[in-house]
């Protein structure tokens, strides 16, 4: 790079640092275990000052790090905390990051609270994760595979991995190693364990409410249903070849057996079946893969439609569509961009 780019690059740099807003970036006040690693991250675009009305701590530009103990803290994530000496509240309580003469602040008494939440500002606002949650960027590849709409006769062949929420007909042929929810809602289906004596399964208990996700990986074939492999209800199946992807899912598979656990109770109760022949669509494409929680594509995709949405959920909640709700503000925001185009090409 010359020098005249380099430095132009610079004053970008420092311009658009400059003109960033001081943020409170992440709050973690209940960790597992030791409270000795209780932060707070702020990103201050210049000198402001943070407190939690007990303590305060007058910080440079930049991103810190205040930490309840420097060394519990650096032992744990492995790098050292700007500064140390906050304690903050399990229950909630306010903190404040003063800054150009503005008051930032973040009370955790009504949100979520549980021991390992991380509180964290995004564009819409505060979410939470869990500490021990993963943190898997998106994929993406160009593929090609196909569309199955169930009712359908799939069966997966040959030798990989299946996850899933759980697992009741023996729609395989081949090799296979299954994880699945120790404690899905109504128990354990009773020809899950029967399964679990024929090939090799994880039983999964954690931080997330359900290991809820139904991929399977044999190969360079990837599969993402919404069906638990039993294929009597309405459903999608889309099978595609990638081994980007399938390297991908193999990580996440590998990665989620840190929380085995014992199967939990197992119901008496077995389902009927029935099934069909789905009606199958070849296609090849550009697709990204996402992993929840950890990327959250959904309403920015809804966002940026174009003609018409068409949304496809098993139940709609009324409380989604409440004043606070993201899935209503999507809604929302869509519909604004398509009136806007439509004055547009009627004004041309």
């Amino acid at each position: 790079m010359k020098l005249a780019e380099l430095a132009a690059a610079m004053i970008i740099f420092l311009m658009v640092f400059k003109t960033s807003a001081c943020e409170i970036l992440e709050v973690l006040p209940n960790p597992y275990g030791d409270d000795g690693r209780e932060y707070v991250k702020v990103g201050c675009s210049e000198n402001c000052t943070l407190t939690d009305h007990e303590s305060t701590f007058n910080l440079s530009a930049g991103v810190h790090y205040i930490a309840n103990n420097k060394t519990a803290f650096r032992q744990y994530y492995g790098f050292e905390p700007d500064f140390e000496g906050i304690r903050l509240s399990n229950s909630g309580e306010e903190v404040v990051l003063l800054c150009d003469s503005k008051a930032i602040s973040f009370d955790w008494s009504e949100e979520y609270k549980d021991s390992g939440v991380v509180y964290f500002r995004t564009e819409r606002g505060w979410d939470f994760r869990y500490e021990d949650w993963s943190s898997f960027e998106p994929e993406s590849d160009f593929v090609e595979g196909r569309i199955i709409i169930t009712p359908s006769k799939y069966v997966l062949d040959g030798k990989g991995i299946v996850a899933s929420y759980t697992v009741t007909r023996d729609k395989f042929r081949g090799d296979f190693e299954f994880i699945v929810d120790a404690t899905p809602v109504g128990g354990l289906p009773s020809e899950e364990i029967t399964l679990s004596k024929k090939y090799r399964f994880h039983f999964l208990e954690g931080p997330y409410r359900n290991f809820h996700y139904k991929f399977a990986v044999a190969g360079n074939r990837t599969v993402i249903t919404t069906e638990n492999w039993k294929w009597d209800n309405r459903g999608v199946i889309v099978e595609l070849y990638s081994p980007k992807f399938s390297r991908f899912l193999e990580k996440v598979f590998r990665n989620d057996l840190k929380y085995e656990t014992k199967p939990g109770r197992v119901s008496n109760v077995e389902g009927g079946y029935s099934e069909g022949k789905g009606r199958e669509l070849q296609f090849e494409s550009y697709v990204e893969l996402h992993v929840l929680p950890d990327s959250n594509p959904v309403f920015d995709f809804m966002e940026s439609s174009e003609g018409f949405l068409y949304i496809a959920v098993p139940y709609i909640d009324f409380e989604w569509f409440s004043d606070e709700s993201p899935l209503l503000n999507a809604i929302i925001n869509a519909s604004k961009k398509q009136r806007g185009q439509g004055d547009a090409e009627r004004l041309q």
